[in-house]
């Protein structure tokens, strides 16, 4: 069978021709909408009807705020013991979305310590995550109080197309963009 994306009554099963995008393109939706500090589970059934939204209106892949999931700024909820457990339980609440790549800023507790990280999630599996490596300690900014500095860099390929996650102050300084350029060669 041809892959005729021209005609409109080609009965071809290759989603490009469905949603009349070339393979090679990923579209981008970015989730703005109120995320306000509370622990986790009212955040991520927001992400998730965003999410499923997006995915109707033809998004590959959603990218969600810096610590969507939480709220930003977070302050001394990043202190309560039972983060680490609520923000997974959260988590896995957006396992059983298909068919969209979810972008998901949300705060990493682990054995190395707390950082401000962003999630890739799709078709039910954390493919990666990357921790921010700016901290800003300014203004209201007091990141450097909760945070550890993450040190990792994050490239996955979709579609053919490879993409670097980075958060907020990452983007301003020429660091952490150069170690992601490295680490793409």
């Amino acid at each position: 069978m041809s892959k005729d994306t021209d005609n409109p009554n080609s009965n071809t099963s290759n989603e490009a021709s469905k949603t009349n995008k070339p393979q090679d393109t990923v579209t981008f939706a970015l989730a703005q909408s109120h995320f306000w500090s509370v622990i986790s589970q009212p955040m991520s059934k927001k992400m998730r009807t965003l999410a499923l939204q997006a995915r109707e209106q033809g998004a590959d892949v959603i990218v969600f705020p810096e610590l969507a999931l939480l709220g930003y700024p977070p302050q001394d909820l990043l202190l309560r013991p039972s983060l680490s457990g609520r923000v997974k339980s959260a988590l896995s609440t957006l396992s059983d979305i298909d068919d969209i790549v979810m972008i998901v800023g949300y705060p990493h507790v682990d054995h190395h310590g707390t950082f401000n990280s962003a999630a890739i999630l799709h078709n039910g599996h954390q493919k990666g995550f990357y921790h921010k490596q700016i901290l800003p300690n300014y203004g209201v900014f007091d990141e450097r109080r909760y945070f550890d500095k993450g040190r990792n860099q994050v490239l996955f390929d979709y579609k053919g197309i490879t993409i670097g996650l980075l958060i907020c102050e990452d983007l301003w300084e020429k660091g952490p963009i150069s170690e992601l350029k490295k680490t793409r060669c």
